[in-house]
């Protein structure tokens, strides 16, 4: 675990500072960063094997205690015999003497008492192991950590929570969509520096590695507080809300190529990105805990085809093009009125979508109650 946590760090802070590289103008600082991002690429590998390294260590000590356990198996048995041939000899130098058969009686009597009592042992050693596992399995099938009810996939779209989930999904995975496939035309109609755009795709990208790759930490932290994972998807959808908010904002209300309106484009990226990465790891997990595990290969791919069909088709495809080619003039558009209308809409809907969280939250929080006790139950074991 530790080990696992390390790599994402290092992943984590290797998107910061290729980004970075691909900021700073050329420089001592970038190439500082530029050294800085090939030494943590290096550094994933052998963190990376690590786990590796170590099972094959572990096996290797399992072989030499094997090894050893068998010499010593061995051992015993050779000494074993020896004794045995030693009371043969005491048993005939007995018999010499009148005796040797009561005493041959006698150890018969003794060794098949012994194997008595040692199968006993054993026996009572495995009935009492056997109820430790009993108990531990009925102990452990106590915890919920989801549903109790394994949805199929039909009934899981006879339920409110899934339509629920499935409009936020549409409406983040379709404003992500936007600006990742039109950031050159909405850097272009808001009359900023075209020099820009390359830094707005990266920090989209840079925002939506970390978004898949840090979300699940804070939203695993919501749910042990108590509170539904649906909550973690109000952020998500207010997120992605604002990132369009903040796009209108630099195209309407600031001048064109000022300071305030590439901080604005700036940001507006970056949250976009984050929201956009972040909505994937939770429908697997939603999927998984609203709806159970037996089918979630195919609830899940439920919302992850319909979600980036859908979102993509209607929201980054359609709606854009049809407001851009409204207001274009031989195929370009400049001004607010290109893409405005886009980061309009898809804010408003990002606001229903909140709303929708909201909603599939108030009527999931019976289980996640029972969840976040769970686990508080289950790291005191």
């Amino acid at each position: 675990m530790l080990l696992l946590r390390a790599l994402f760090v290092l992943i984590a802070f290797l998107g910061v500072f290729s980004t970075a590289a691909s900021l700073l103008p050329d420089g001592d600082l970038h190439d500082a960063s530029t050294v800085l991002t090939g030494v943590l690429a290096l550094s994933t590998i052998p963190v990376s094997f690590a786990p590796c390294i170590d099972k094959a260590a572990e096996g290797a000590v399992h072989a030499q205690l094997a090894s050893m356990s068998t010499r010593t198996s061995d051992a015993m048995e050779t000494r074993g015999g020896k004794h045995a041939d030693g009371n043969g000899d005491a048993s005939r130098n007995g018999g010499a003497k009148g005796n040797g058969s009561a005493e041959a009686t006698a150890l018969s009597t003794l060794q098949s008492a012994i194997g008595r009592v040692s199968k006993m042992g054993s026996t009572a050693r495995a009935l009492r192991e056997t109820a430790e596992q009993a108990a531990e399995g009925r102990q452990k099938a106590a915890f919920v950590f989801e549903s109790h009810v394994a949805y199929t996939l039909r009934e899981m779209l006879q339920t409110a929570e899934a339509w629920l989930i499935w409009f936020v999904g549409i409406v983040v995975v379709g404003g992500g969509t936007v600006l990742a496939t039109n950031m050159a035309q909405i850097v272009a109609s808001a009359r900023a520096s075209h020099a820009l755009v390359p830094t707005q795709v990266t920090l989209f990208s840079t925002g939506n590695l970390l978004g898949r790759l840090l979300c699940m930490s804070l939203s695993d932290r919501v749910v042990r507080a108590g509170r539904s994972r649906a909550d973690f998807l109000v952020v998500i959808a207010l997120t992605m809300g604002i990132s369009h908010v903040l796009f209108l904002a630099a195209t309407v209300t600031v001048p064109p190529a000022s300071a305030l309106q590439t901080a604005l484009l700036m940001g507006a990226a970056s949250g976009g990105g984050l929201a956009f990465g972040a909505i994937w790891p939770h429908f697997v997990v939603l999927a998984s805990e609203l709806f159970g595990s037996p089918h979630l290969s195919k609830n899940y791919m439920f919302f992850d085809g319909t979600c980036g069909a859908v979102g993509s088709m209607v929201f980054a495809n359609l709606l854009p093009s049809a407001v851009y080619q409204r207001h274009a003039i031989d195929n370009e558009c400049y001004g607010a009125w290109c893409f405005g209308p886009t980061h309009a809409i898809l804010a408003a809907l990002c606001g229903v979508g909140c709303v929708a969280a909201l909603v599939v939250s108030a009527r999931s929080q019976w289980l996640y109650t029972q969840i976040a006790e769970s686990s508080r139950q289950s790291e005191l074991l």
